[in-house]
């Protein structure tokens, strides 16, 4: 059994089963290691049966040897939509999708993330506070869409987004969520649900306060900045493509 340690990003030993549970009631799970020709599978026809089990592990050959795991799930209770599962996948694990760390398919198609609308007249910022904190900022096109603040990564996984490491954020002055950039922290521990960070951690306070220092100036000439309402014809426009959405500024 591999060891964990609370900064992994597997340190709960967990997500697998709470993931195969939460989409459906039974799985079959198969896996082979690199180099061999054989493969272990385990069944669970009653995921919801919380109970300690001892599973079977079922040994016959395998046809490849460069190593995989694969998961089936059964009696699915989700309702799963083709396009929202490709997009949340590639915006989940962007980087190591963009640095060829890992690649996903759906239904064999490659999934690649739809580039960020960022303002290119804004040169982006790249920062290196130490091995365990890096990423850049940068600023959001106008009226791109989607939200400001920095996107926090573990080990390559978005963790939580809309970040601005202030007392300031976008629900204090519109122009903030102009800010917009990535940061990647190894070394902090998640939650079980990977939704956060551990944020009454020293490694947490460490890094909010280094990452602030970053921050402050872009924070500081946005809070400066005027919010520049949208005009007549740009509401009419927004009105017609979306009818059933009110119009609004930001």
């Amino acid at each position: 059994i591999k060891t964990r340690e609370s900064k992994d990003i597997g340190a709960y030993s967990q997500g697998g089963k709470s993931a195969m549970g939460y989409l459906g009631e039974e799985m079959i799970l198969t896996t082979s290691s690199l180099g061999e020709r054989t493969q272990y599978k385990i069944e669970d026809n009653n995921l919801h049966e919380y109970k300690l089990k001892y599973y079977k592990v079922i040994q016959t050959p395998a046809d490849i040897d460069r190593g995989y795991t694969q998961v089936e799930i059964k009696k699915l209770k989700r309702n799963i939509k083709e396009d929202v599962l490709k997009t949340l996948l590639a915006d989940t694990y962007r980087p190591l999708i963009e640095n060829n760390e890992v690649v996903i398919k759906y239904n064999g198609d490659i999934i690649k993330p739809i580039p960020f609308p960022l303002d290119n007249e804004f040169k982006k910022e790249n920062f290196l506070v130490d091995d365990n904190i890096r990423g850049w900022v940068g600023r959001l096109a106008a009226k791109s869409g989607i939200k400001g603040g920095m996107r926090c990564y573990k080990k390559g996984r978005l963790i939580c987004d809309r970040e601005f490491f202030s007392k300031y954020d976008a629900n204090y002055k519109g122009t903030l969520n102009y800010l917009f950039g990535e940061v990647h922290l190894d070394n902090i521990s998640a939650n079980t649900n990977k939704t956060d960070f551990d944020r009454d951690s020293f490694e947490w306070e460490g890094a909010q306060n280094k990452i602030f220092s970053i921050l402050k100036s872009h924070i500081d000439e946005l809070l400066g900045r005027d919010i520049k309402e949208p005009t007549d014809e740009e509401k009419e426009r927004v009105k017609n493509c979306h009818p059933d959405r009110p119009a609004s500024g930001g």
